[in-house]
């Protein structure tokens, strides 16, 4: 778990980063980018499908993986969000 300032830190960074996309990209950039995170979220979605029956029975390993990729995926659905705001700001 990130504690306050680590959050807040990370959400600085997410929200310059995401700024200069939106700045920088067209609307096919941002379609790529989009897509991309939406595939890597469908991976993670299939990672805790598979790994969650193991993590439940007590499997170490198996909770982690669930964890980490529930993690990556709460950051990808806020920086598609973020992106999704921005690349509407911008227009």
């Amino acid at each position: 778990m990130l504690d306050y300032q680590q959050l807040t830190t990370k959400c600085k960074k997410l929200y310059f980063f995401l700024a200069w996309v939106a700045l920088m990209c067209d609307s096919v950039c941002m379609n790529k980018i989009l897509q991309r995170a939406l595939d890597r979220i469908e991976q993670l979605e299939q990672i805790i499908d598979r790994e969650t029956a193991d993590a439940d029975a007590g499997c170490d390993w198996s909770k982690s993986q669930v964890i980490n990729a529930e993690e990556e995926k709460r950051e990808l659905q806020i920086q598609i969000k973020t992106l999704a705001l921005f690349h509407g700001l911008t227009r």
